[in-house]
């Protein structure tokens, strides 16, 4: 009995240690998904200084090298739009093969502070109107989905530079 005992404990150590490995840690978002994108790129590329393998901005997801005391593991950042509530949001997810979920919270942590660094405190939720009332995902929230990508885009003319701009700028050099 006592061997049972102890068996069953050191299955549910086993069982927990091994949970970790699929870990996913994830942070709702309120700042447009171009900011996103441009700091997350930046941010595993030159804060970290992590080898990006692939990126997608368009479905949303970059595959990198986390290196750790002489180690690489498979890694991925996503960056989702959802609505929730009739607010729109941007799911930013870290995955890290083979490591403990705690080593991605830390890693979303110093990306979140990058973010406030770069765009100050995060804006409220914004509202979209006619969304579904739950948090969607997937194909059932492709609808929702794309009117928070729309509202997004609309936004985008704010921070893109053009040539007039750039003629301004060297006018008041002058």
């Amino acid at each position: 009995m006592k061997y049972l005992s102890i068996s069953i404990i050191m299955a549910a150590l086993v069982m927990t240690a091994t949970s970790n490995v699929e870990a996913k840690t994830a942070r709702d978002l309120t700042y447009r998904s171009s900011q996103i994108w441009r700091s997350a790129v930046r941010f595993l590329r030159v804060d970290q200084n992590f080898k990006v393998l692939e990126k997608d901005r368009d479905a949303g997801y970059l595959l990198f090298e986390y290196a750790d005391a002489g180690k690489t593991y498979s890694a991925s950042m996503e960056m989702i739009p959802l609505v929730r509530n009739e607010k729109r949001y941007v799911r930013a997810s870290i995955r890290i093969e083979s490591m403990p979920s705690y080593v991605e919270a830390v890693l979303i942590d110093r990306f979140l502070r990058k973010l406030k660094e770069e765009y100050g405190i995060q804006p409220p939720a914004r509202v979209v109107p006619g969304a579904a009332p739950e948090s969607v995902t997937g194909s059932q929230g492709s609808a929702a989905a794309d009117a928070a990508k729309k509202g997004d885009e609309e936004n985008e003319e704010d921070l893109e530079v053009t040539e007039e701009d750039l003629e301004d700028s060297v006018e008041e050099d002058d």
